[in-house]
């Protein structure tokens, strides 16, 4: 079976960067299917893209080729990344969007190379790597092309790791990012599942709010806040019937601390 094109970008359907997207990997490559992931990541959001990836990542298909492209570097000096996790593979730029993934679902045998200048023929856009550069690379090792031919290995942990990509223990407490606000108000929080949360209170902007932690949303009372494991595989701020964001006044990018998890 041919390998599976997985398209995740924050282009958004109104223009026609998708489609030229795809019609690259069908040109290059049209022997393999494509899924769209999401092209609704908020604009320039990585962080939220991120999210996006590592929580899929267990729900792709074997010998997946995930095309990750949530990139305002694009143009600048940034490097373009290849990420390859078991029978997975990753090409997105060296900006955040594949540590999550590779922190979550590494194990120990994740491989990463670094795209060589030059790697596809052609004048590349200095707008629209992830058309002119991106996808012909994915094309390529869709069709028998091995990543060491697309650049040079470095170690996993060069990828360069924002802030936001694990939370930090202090004096105050432990310092968590909020990677995503969901359609539903719930706010994801950069802190995977596996990780022990004894939370009852969370701060944020000076506001002291009491937490209870439940296995889902309707064990809080309508319109209350408590902390849960979501299906995503990170813990949540949410509410039951109603918009924890809201309530609280909280968005993707901003830090909550829980004084009484150190």
């Amino acid at each position: 079976m041919p390998p599976c094109f997985v398209l995740l970008t924050d282009f958004g359907l109104a223009d026609p960067y998708v489609g030229q997207l795809r019609g690259v990997l069908h040109q290059l490559a049209p022997g393999c299917g494509c899924i769209d992931l999401s092209h609704g990541v908020p604009h320039f959001r990585v962080e939220t893209g991120a999210l996006y990836l590592a929580a899929s990542v267990p729900y792709l298909p074997f010998h997946a080729i995930c095309l990750a492209v949530v990139d305002p570097g694009v143009g600048s000096q940034r490097a373009i990344l290849c990420l390859r996790m078991g029978h997975r593979t990753f090409i997105a730029p060296d900006n955040g969007l594949l540590c999550l993934a590779a922190a979550q679902h590494g194990n120990g045998d994740a491989r990463v190379w670094r795209l060589r200048p030059g790697v596809v023929s052609g004048n590349p856009s200095a707008t629209f790597h992830a058309r002119d550069i991106m996808a012909p690379a994915a094309a390529k090792l869709a069709t028998g092309t091995p990543p060491e031919a697309l650049g040079e290995e470095m170690p996993p942990a060069a990828m360069h790791s924002p802030v936001w990509t694990r939370p930090e223990t202090t004096d105050s407490g432990l310092v968590a990012r909020i990677l995503h606000v969901d359609h539903f108000g719930n706010c994801i929080l950069n802190i995977p599942s596996a990780a022990d949360m004894p939370a009852h209170e969370m701060r944020h902007k000076g506001r002291r709010t009491p937490l209870v932690a439940v296995d889902h949303y309707a064990a809080l009372p309508t319109g209350h806040v408590g902390l849960l494991c979501g299906s995503q595989g990170y813990w949540e701020i949410a509410a039951n019937r109603d918009s924890a964001a809201t309530l609280l006044d909280l968005h993707t990018g901003d830090s909550v601390t829980f004084p009484d998890v150190k």
